[in-house]
């Protein structure tokens, strides 16, 4: 979007139309951004950014021309020099102390009915000429085409990381789809479970609470080099590919389950000066082969990981509470990982037939 409005400011330029500032935005599918702006001016260069949810709440949007047009206006014009320039939204006095002295702005039209917009503003003396603005207005219809193939593959990319992962996106994206292919990949996995939901389960805010918890797992993870592969409920999976190297992604794996809990130890304070009852978790951390790929019905897949190993963590993960210890691991995890961890001892686990001898993070 940055390279299309600059290229697009420069053309009119080339084709004699002096403009001094180029803006134009979109809004998007997204959980967390509701619209990106790009602005370009002469002598400064492009500035790009986003807004979140709260736009269309926001005094920045309501008094804005592209609320005008969200609204149904078919595009506004302001003569900006003169002794009573009509400066009826913040952003034309905004361009006029800037030196210009005429601003359009025209809806851009999706074929999804989403309406946003592109601006333009001059500093010549007497402003845009009728064949500027007509010239300009012809010009809508392709921008649009070209500013919605762009938003889509943002929108498609973006929308796949968040809720498939990077990985797993890029590999969808690339044309790995098909229902039972997969490649067998070795990894330290992580899994992580919030402990008591069940009462937590009767909170008004419950899926707040969540949300803030996954903050800390989520952001503990990705921060080392993890990628979450899903979430089950409460609990979150996640893995940290070996490729040729299991020492390096099981001491990552163990620095983000660290993290996590010190994240933890934060969000716990603002919860109980809220008043409310701490969280706990456990974590369970395992070195083993997975299958990745997809699996599921023919119209509803899922992309993640599956394998014995995956189950053997999960049954490690409930093993936690009862050695009363927070973060713990196997026995390969251990092996690998060069930050030394201490023995809990043998014990079975749900479902595996041989004892396994468990470790936990030092004290």
């Amino acid at each position: 979007m940055v390279g299309l409005i600059e290229g697009f400011a420069v053309r009119l330029i080339e084709d004699g139309i002096p403009v001094r500032r180029l803006s134009c935005a979109s809004l998007t599918v997204h959980p967390q951004i509701r619209g990106r702006n790009v602005v370009w001016t002469r002598g400064r260069g492009t500035l790009s950014r986003t807004r979140g949810h709260e736009l269309e709440h926001s005094a920045v949007f309501r008094d804005s021309p592209f609320a005008a047009l969200v609204g149904g206006a078919p595009g506004l014009r302001r003569r900006l020099e003169g002794p009573a320039p009509q400066l009826d939204f913040p952003i034309l006095v905004e361009v006029r102390d800037e030196g210009a002295t005429d601003y359009l702005i025209l809806p851009v039209r999706f074929a999804s009915g989403a309406v946003n917009y592109v601006s333009w503003a001059t500093d010549r003396a007497g402003g845009f000429t009728d064949l500027d603005i007509w010239f300009m207005a012809d010009l809508v219809p392709l921008l649009a085409l070209r500013l919605e193939i762009e938003a889509a593959r943002f929108e498609g990319g973006v929308l796949l990381a968040t809720y498939l992962g990077a990985e797993a996106a890029r590999r969808v994206l690339a044309g790995d789809i098909r229902r039972g292919e997969g490649r067998t990949i070795r990894a330290a996995l992580w899994y992580s479970d919030l402990r008591g939901f069940t009462a937590l389960a009767g909170r008004t805010d419950v899926i707040a609470v969540l949300n803030r918890y996954f903050e800390c797992a989520v952001g503990a993870v990705e921060s080392e080099g993890g990628e979450v592969s899903k979430f089950i409920g409460d609990a979150v999976l996640a893995i940290f590919p070996a490729a040729a190297d299991a020492g390096q992604a099981c001491a990552a794996a163990l620095r983000a389950a660290h993290d996590a809990d010190r994240r933890l130890a934060v969000l716990n304070d603002a919860e109980r000066a809220a008043g409310q009852a701490a969280l706990a978790h456990t974590i369970a951390l395992h070195l083993g082969d997975v299958t990745f790929g997809n699996i599921g019905g023919p119209d509803r897949l899922d992309f993640t990981v599956i394998g014995a190993a995956v189950n053997e963590l999960a049954r490690l993960e409930e093993l936690a509470p009862t050695l009363g210890e927070t973060i713990v691991a196997s026995g390969s995890f251990a092996t690998a990982c060069p930050t030394p961890l201490r023995s809990c001892g043998h014990h079975r686990l749900r479902g595996v037939a041989e004892p396994l001898e468990v470790f936990a993070a030092a004290r």
